[in-house]
């Protein structure tokens, strides 16, 4: 993942508080203003984030192209 996608993924998960995001890896002294606000999301916004079927996805798309490049050989 280049740092461009990275900054957009941040600013994605930011807008839809989702996550709490810092542009870079914070000071010892940060961590537990970063922690409480991290707390203060909940967390229950996440599913719709990741849903927990990622690595399914992944299977069945390595799967379609597997098959794909099979048939054309």
């Amino acid at each position: 993942m280049t740092g461009l996608s990275q900054a957009a993924t941040g600013r994605a998960l930011t807008r839809g508080r989702v996550a709490v995001v810092t542009a870079r890896w914070p000071r010892a002294h940060d961590w537990a203003a970063l922690l409480e606000q991290a707390h203060a999301h909940g967390g229950e916004r996440w599913s719709r984030w990741a849903p927990g079927d990622g690595a399914a996805r992944a299977l069945a798309d390595a799967a379609s192209v597997s098959a794909y490049t099979g048939k054309a050989q």
